[in-house]
């Protein structure tokens, strides 16, 4: 099995870079500023080598009279790491790091090149001497996780395993939970325990899907980690977590096909292919799996009983996907069969106040009335419809309907901000209601 992917796995490259880059001194001589600005430059855009070449023409043109300062130093550690140059940051490390005030930085470089050069014990020796004066470092977790590592890398798999598992534990180390997931599955893996080894791949699998350790495990550890082998939930809070992770469209729509396979698109699989659809901002695809969804599963009284609960929220969906392209007469119909079929359901309420709602948007008062008072038996103690049926009752002139409704809503309210708007249109139809007395 090939070693874990590269420590700096936990180190965000452009985060290392604006911690360096932006705690450099601001020199006083004004030549420096174009300098330093192509190393901002070449680090941005990835380019370790030509900013590593530039960083070193600025310490010879400028410094010649004068030592660097620790930010420098450290940002050249930083960028001989990223080029491989183990040995360079080892010896700026050694004679100016390890006695500055970046002194944990320059530390954590200078072990992880002595890692990358196969020094693990005396790595790990000098990690195991200095933790307890890391403990109020920022890159303590970072250290932690570092000799869990160098464990693996020891072949001290055990030791391994319950340091792993430790830190596990600990609410500091949350973000590195996928490395710390992989490395538990190496150790398994080593110890030829496989039933424990599928177990924490599939965690960082289905939890940590976007992760460079999730990626490695898929390929390095292939005959371990069977995707087929996951159930549909465990298929399902995998798209779940990319899609919350920021997954690309192409990979989502890739997984969820991968949900499906094997079985045919009907009942469960599809109706949450199409929630995922939905969830991801994929419009035309969603709509595509709720209408074929609601098609399959409504044929029979069996099926809308069975598919209750997936079908009210499926065909509301809809309402609402066709009211926002001004489809008025496919709103109402679908809407029409909700009422038939589920006449006291939430998603049925929901789908009369969207056609209530256009209606009322399009100066229909007479057609909103008529399904905001439809939606007023289903949600009795709404305050919502209440005050829907009273500003339209104001609109179309109805100063008494408009009072006894408006005072309904002011009963049924409890939030501050919300009251104060009923009481002032409640105090403006008493008025009108005076002065038409009055007259």
């Amino acid at each position: 099995m090939k070693k874990i992917i590269s420590s700096l796995t936990f180190i965000s490259i452009f985060t290392t870079w604006f911690l360096l880059y932006n705690t450099l001194p601001v020199y006083a001589e004004k030549n420096i500023q174009t300098p330093f600005s192509t190393v901002a430059h070449f680090i941005e855009e990835g380019n370790s080598a030509e900013a590593l070449n530039a960083l070193n023409k600025l310490s010879r043109k400028t410094f010649r009279s004068k030592k660097l300062n620790e930010e420098d130093l450290l940002l050249s550690a930083y960028l001989n790491y990223k080029e491989k140059n183990f040995t360079a940051v080892i010896s700026l490390s050694l004679k100016k790091g390890l006695h500055s005030a970046l002194r944990d930085y320059f530390l954590f470089y200078y072990l992880l090149s002595l890692k990358e050069l196969k020094q693990n014990k005396q790595a790990h020796t000098i990690l195991t001497r200095e933790m307890k004066s890391l403990k109020s470092s920022l890159l303590y977790p970072r250290f932690q996780l570092l000799k869990a590592e160098l464990l693996i890398e020891q072949d001290a798999y055990t030791l391994a395993i319950h340091t792993a598992k430790k830190l596990l534990r600990l609410k500091s180390m949350k973000k590195h939970a996928a490395a710390l997931h992989y490395l538990l599955a190496e150790g398994y893996a080593h110890l030829k325990r496989k039933g424990e080894a599928q177990r924490e791949l599939k965690k960082l699998y289905i939890s940590y899907p976007t992760t460079t350790e999730a990626v490695s495990a898929e390929k390095e550890m292939s005959p371990l980690l069977s995707p087929s082998s996951l159930s549909f939930n465990e298929k399902l809070k995998r798209v779940n977590n990319l899609i919350t992770a920021g997954a690309s469209r192409k990979q989502v729509l890739k997984e969820i096909r991968h949900m499906n396979r094997g079985k045919k698109q009907k009942g469960i699989a599809l109706y949450y292919s199409a929630m995922l659809y939905k969830r991801a901002g994929m419009k035309q695809e969603a709509k595509k799996a709720f209408t074929r969804f609601v098609r399959e599963t409504s044929r029979s009284r069996k099926d809308r009983r069975q598919w209750g609960k997936e079908l009210q929220r499926s065909q509301y969906e809809l309402v609402r996907w066709e009211w926002n392209y001004g489809k008025e007469k496919e709103s109402i119909r679908m809407t029409k069969w909700l009422e038939k079929n589920y006449p006291t359901s939430y998603w049925t309420g929901k789908s009369l106040y969207i056609i209530g709602h256009l209606f009322e948007n399009k100066n229909d008062f007479k057609k909103a009335i008529f399904y905001y008072k439809k939606l007023q038996k289903i949600r009795k103690h709404d305050s919502e419809i209440y005050w829907r049926l009273g500003w339209v009752s104001y609109l179309m002139n109805k100063k008494k309907e408009a009072k006894t409704f408006l005072s309904m809503a002011l009963k049924q309210t409890k939030d501050a901000p919300e009251k104060m708007r009923i009481l002032y249109w409640l105090g403006q139809t008493e008025r009108d209601l005076q002065e038409r007395k009055n007259a």
